[in-house]
């Protein structure tokens, strides 16, 4: 009776190997790997296989959280850590296109900032950035 209570328990953790070994394999294949040049962009296949370009972001990035529009002034967060100096004119994108320019001014809190409208025009969401 031992003896066969060993064997079913030595089936049942070989069935457990089996099963961790290809979860665990598997996990390793379904992993993006990282882009090998990140500053020329690089060429990687995505889980269907096509063949994605990854490009990065360089420099200093917001977006308009809100307008003030009788104020000419914009609110913009910049999420990625950077801030742009005091009195830096950025540009305002919507859908790639530039739209409008801002001078940044001096009030700023956590990753906010209030930023004159000089030129054009802003809306919640454009980007802002250094033309």
């Amino acid at each position: 009776m031992n003896m066969m209570r060993l064997l079913v328990m030595a089936a049942v953790c070989a069935g457990l190997i089996v099963t961790a070994g290809c979860a665990k394999t598997k996990a390793k294949t379904a992993t993006p790997t990282a882009p090998k040049s990140a500053a020329s962009g690089s060429h990687q296949s995505d889980q269907t296989g096509q063949t994605v370009l990854v490009t990065p972001t360089a420099g200093i990035n917001g977006k308009v959280a809100s307008l003030n529009s009788a104020g000419q002034f914009v609110v913009v967060t910049f999420a990625g850590g950077q801030m742009p100096a005091r009195d830096q004119k950025l540009s305002v994108y919507r859908g790639g296109l530039k739209v409008g320019e801002v001078k940044v001014g001096e009030w700023q809190q956590g990753q906010n900032l209030v930023a004159d409208l000089v030129k054009g025009e802003a809306k919640p969401g454009d980007e802002v950035r250094p033309e």
